[in-house]
């Protein structure tokens, strides 16, 4: 997984709202991108099978991109690579706990 700062314009980054558009799936990786309430604006690109196992468990790609999200907003105000290894963490977590 990698997490980045996104130079790209998320829509209704200023009032708050975390927006995530567009999903780009590129070969193998999946990008994301992310704004917040902080004015961060955040890319997180992950392996193609971690994302459909994390839409699988979730129940599809916009409730993955809602988790994703919400795993952001808790760790805002930390540095990128505490929020890179908490995703990361969580993400393992999510997949592996709730694989049957």
């Amino acid at each position: 997984m990698l997490i980045s700062k996104c130079e790209k314009d998320c829509l209704h980054c200023a009032k708050g709202v975390t927006v995530l558009r567009p999903l780009n799936i590129d070969g193998d990786r999946v990008c994301i991108y992310i704004g917040c309430a902080a004015e961060k604006r955040f890319e997180i690109e992950l392996p193609k099978k971690d994302w459909l196992a994390l839409s699988t468990v979730t129940g599809n790609d916009i409730k993955a991109e809602a988790w994703l999200a919400a795993r952001i907003v808790e760790t805002v105000n930390l540095s990128d690579g505490t929020i890179e290894r908490y995703l990361r963490i969580n993400l393992r977590e999510k997949i592996e706990n709730n694989a049957e």
